[in-house]
């Protein structure tokens, strides 16, 4: 199975140098042709880059269906944290989810939540 050449412009980042190139068009040796950012034009296999992306997330709607936050990195959310984003609540579902079309996380907000005791309160006379 054969990896979906990216979008044009699309933006990477070379593993071993740590340098960046903008993707123009695959090679016929099914490598990714990229304009480099400090000139010049280089060829790479899809193994030795990295895309470049917002740091993504996956919420699930208690309503129903779902969608793809941008987030910072350092947002301190774990999967299974419940969620409220305006009128909506969900959990998240997935970090990391490296989307390209997703949503900004307006109004996102953390649910902290408190267990609370079954038991009865103890009588102490």
């Amino acid at each position: 199975m054969t990896q979906p050449s990216p979008n044009t412009n699309q933006l990477f980042k070379i593993l071993a140098t740590g340098q960046f190139g903008t993707f123009l068009t695959e090679d016929g040796d099914n490598k990714y042709v990229l304009s480099m950012s400090d000139g010049g034009y280089e060829a790479f296999t899809p193994e030795e880059l990295e895309r470049v992306c917002p740091y993504t997330i996956q919420i699930d709607f208690m309503a129903g269906g779902g969608a793809h936050f941008k987030v910072p990195k350092d947002h301190g959310l774990e999967e299974g944290d419940s969620v409220i984003i305006g009128r909506n609540f969900g959990i998240v579902k997935k970090l990391d989810t490296r989307r390209d079309n997703a949503q900004t996380a307006e109004n996102l907000r953390l649910i902290v939540t408190q267990p609370i005791s079954t038991q009865s309160p103890q009588v102490v006379a």
